[in-house]
């Protein structure tokens, strides 16, 4: 196995993965911080 073919994939599959954690991430900081205050 290449190395730089993993990495590759490891950078891709972040790509991908990020925007679909970090939304509801967002979304529960924001509701928490409403419901806070």
């Amino acid at each position: 196995m290449d190395s730089r073919y993993i990495l590759t994939r490891l950078i891709s599959f972040g790509l991908i993965i990020s925007p679909v954690t970090a939304i509801p991430a967002v979304y529960s900081a924001t509701s928490l911080l409403t419901s806070g205050v």
